[in-house]
């Protein structure tokens, strides 16, 4: 570890929704931050987390065996089941990712008439845009091509829509619209 990595509680928040998701097989009943690694427990196993790339989200995940930590594997927390040997469609440099973290917030807060009304934070890795609502939902929309014509929602791993941008937008929105503002408004 070359440089410490200090998370605020919204990245705490969204590394912990993440983790969950990712191991949610494993029963997690508790996790620990400590700077850029986390520990997490489940009844039969010991897990450590050690956060290199924070804007990728990609980490090395230990396991505890008797008394010592080893290295399982390196992952990146954005990737799932469905799609970690395809290869990310968008390609993006770091300013890259600013701007269209920018475009989805802009068009978010223009274009909609339910998710705007909630605070979100947008992170982009490979082929994903990850929109947190700091909801029990998650959402990401898996992007096929570099000009936004073929996405995949995926609401908590299962997928809803497929279409452009748009068609998954204005899907997203309906199911906002259905979910969380029918009997009352959050």
């Amino acid at each position: 570890m070359n440089t410490s990595i200090n998370l605020d509680n919204n990245q705490k928040i969204t590394i912990k929704k993440l983790l969950l998701n990712y191991f949610k097989n494993e029963k997690i009943n508790k996790i620990t931050f400590r700077k850029e690694i986390v520990y997490l427990k489940s009844s039969e196993k010991n897990l450590k987390i050690i956060i290199k790339n924070l804007e990728e989200y990609n980490c090395d995940y230990y396991l505890k065996i008797k008394n010592n930590w080893e290295l399982q594997k390196n992952i990146n927390l954005l990737d799932s089941k469905r799609n970690k040997h395809k290869k990310g469609a968008l390609n993006l440099n770091k300013m890259d990712i600013e701007r269209l973290k920018r475009g989805v917030s802009r068009y978010i807060k223009a274009k909609s008439n339910f998710l705007k009304r909630k605070e979100f934070i947008i992170e982009i890795s490979n082929n994903q845009i990850n929109i947190d609502f700091y909801l029990d939902d998650y959402f990401i929309i898996e992007v096929l091509d570099q000009e936004l014509k073929s996405c995949i929602l995926y609401i908590n791993d299962k997928k809803e829509s497929e279409g452009d941008f748009d068609h998954i937008m204005f899907n997203l929105d309906i199911y906002f619209s259905k979910k969380y503002f029918s009997d009352e408004l959050i």
